[in-house]
């Protein structure tokens, strides 16, 4: 590898704490997008999850919705078919009682708002924490080139 860059700046997160399963018609929000838990779902209707046996259950269904996955559920069943990828943040680390999301933009600097009208479930902060903002560092060469040649090209003289 001749160049290399990094990438800078810590994407803004929230977590999630689930203490007990949620309840039908209960809503959370990240951002602009609101999911609300069902007993079953309506493929019909975006944005549904349905409510899992256990709180764990629940979560695994909210971070496969978010993030547009059947890692353990499947669409149609687990979260409505109509649901899309969250635009703006992905689900990551999940224990039985909390998830964590992140921004999938470091520039988004915590602007995301997070609420939820559960019983059982709560967000840590009322937005995303702040993060840090992002750049690219140019790297420089990693790998030294034949004496004499210059660039890419290994041309025989």
């Amino acid at each position: 590898e001749k160049n290399s860059s990094t990438v800078t700046g810590t994407a803004p997160t929230g977590t999630v704490t689930a203490s007990g399963v949620a309840v039908a018609g209960e809503t959370i929000t990240i951002g602009d997008v609101t999911y609300t838990w069902r007993a079953a779902v309506d493929n019909a209707v975006a944005n549904e999850i349905k409510i899992g046996a256990a709180a764990t259950n629940s979560l695994d269904n909210l971070k496969d919705a978010i993030n547009g996955t059947s890692a353990v559920g499947a669409p149609g069943t687990e979260y409505s078919q109509l649901t899309k990828r969250h635009p703006k943040v992905t689900a990551g680390a999940k224990n039985a009682t909390t998830l964590v999301v992140a921004s999938t933009d470091t520039n988004a600097n915590g602007s995301l708002a997070t609420t939820e009208t559960m019983t059982n479930w709560a967000w840590g902060a009322a937005t995303l924490s702040a993060g840090t903002m992002g750049g690219i560092a140019q790297g420089t060469s990693t790998t030294a080139g034949v004496a004499g040649i210059s660039g890419d090209r290994n041309t025989s003289v």
